[in-house]
């Protein structure tokens, strides 16, 4: 899946630098905060624009990776801890088990004095 992914980022970094190249003396022009109009080159917007949501992305992946880590160490706690109750109760039907029988057997004793 990571190779998937890097090979994917590979391209579109390719066909970005092919955009830049082919565009490279175009211009742009648009509006910043205070009405003031700004002329850049469109390769520099095309590149900031796609740098930026590349980042945004590693940033949200990197957000969920974690989130899912946390999930699945409360989930191995909660697994853990039920495992441990089940044995617990098996432990105590066993030890139960064992008093049961040796009060059969010592009243299978007394029976058998009388």
């Amino acid at each position: 899946m990571k190779f998937l992914a890097y090979c994917i980022i590979f391209v579109l970094m390719t066909l970005l630098i092919l955009f830049d190249y082919k565009n490279a003396q175009t211009t742009v022009s648009y509006f910043m905060f205070n009405n003031t109009l700004i002329n850049s080159l469109l390769p520099l917007v095309v590149t900031i624009a796609f740098l930026g949501g590349l980042i945004a992305g590693a940033m949200y992946g990197w957000i969920l990776m974690i989130n899912a880590k946390k999930y699945s160490l409360a989930q191995n706690k909660r697994v853990e801890k039920f495992s441990v109750d089940q044995d617990s109760a098996n432990l105590k039907i066993k030890t139960l088990e064992a008093k049961v029988k040796t009060l059969e057997t010592a009243l299978d004793k007394a029976l058998k004095q009388n």
